[in-house]
């Protein structure tokens, strides 16, 4: 098997397995929560009259979709691990009837995505990006389905490193904390070095600087760059220019 379709299975396979153990962790690890409010701020701060039409894209097990899903937004969720959505969707029905829901569909980030061009007011993609075969391939594709003065949130994670995110753990919450968290990440944490090693060498790494880059020469203004989730992770919000808001 050609190395980049090895890498390309290994990320789908690496989601679909841990799908029940990164539901886990989004939920109850703070760090990540941590990002995931940063981004349903930032995604939520959007000024704009009407309702917003929001992509999720990398929507994972729905936590943050979840959340947007409560405002008054018109919202499309897209993710290629069947387990992840499934999970997800279990959510949904579990709504009280009546609910507003939003559309849920299996999609693979690294191809053309299914909406029309200048379809959204904002695109968020949380931990989604660095397991791509071409990152700018999909950032393209987001500047197409994205409205002139809309904006694009991104929380890019950088290869995590469990002792370094234990000892912090033990640092601020002592050792019984830490212990709890080391449970929490094992197999998530495993798995990821794994694969996600395994994908690094066939794609190399892209780092925040190069997503900054490459979208202010598409005419994007970085809004915010920062570092979050113990450091292993580059949060950014980047407006389009144009239109109004």
């Amino acid at each position: 098997m050609h190395k980049a379709s090895f890498a390309g299975k290994a990320g789908t396979l690496m989601w679909d397995i841990y799908a029940g153990a990164y539901d886990d962790l989004v939920i109850n690890y703070k760090p990540y929560r941590e990002v995931l409010n940063e981004a349903y701020k930032y995604a939520a701060a959007l000024k704009k009259r009407g309702k917003k039409t929001i992509l999720d894209a990398g929507c994972g097990t729905g936590e943050l979709s979840m959340r947007l899903l409560n405002r008054d937004n018109k919202l499309k969720c897209v993710d290629i691990s069947g387990s992840m959505l499934k999970i997800f969707k279990e959510k949904l029905n579990a709504l009280p009837d009546g609910s507003k829901k939003p559309d849920v569909i299996n999609c693979d980030l690294n191809g053309k995505l299914p909406f029309r061009n200048m379809e959204f007011d904002a695109v968020v993609s949380v931990h989604a990006l660095f397991m791509l075969e071409n990152i700018f391939l999909t950032l393209d594709e987001f500047d197409r389905v994205l409205k002139k003065g809309g904006r694009l949130v991104i929380a890019h994670v950088k290869p995590v490193s469990i002792p370094v995110i234990l000892k912090k753990e033990i640092e601020e919450y002592g050792l019984l904390a830490a212990m709890l968290t080391f449970v929490r990440l094992f197999r998530v944490g495993i798995i990821n070095l794994i694969l996600s090693g395994v994908h690094r060498k066939v794609y190399g790494i892209v780092t925040a600087g190069d997503i900054t880059r490459y979208m202010k020469k598409r005419g994007y203004s970085i809004r915010v760059s920062k570092v979050m989730y113990r450091g292993f992770d580059d949060f950014m919000v980047i407006d389009k220019k144009g239109g109004k808001r």
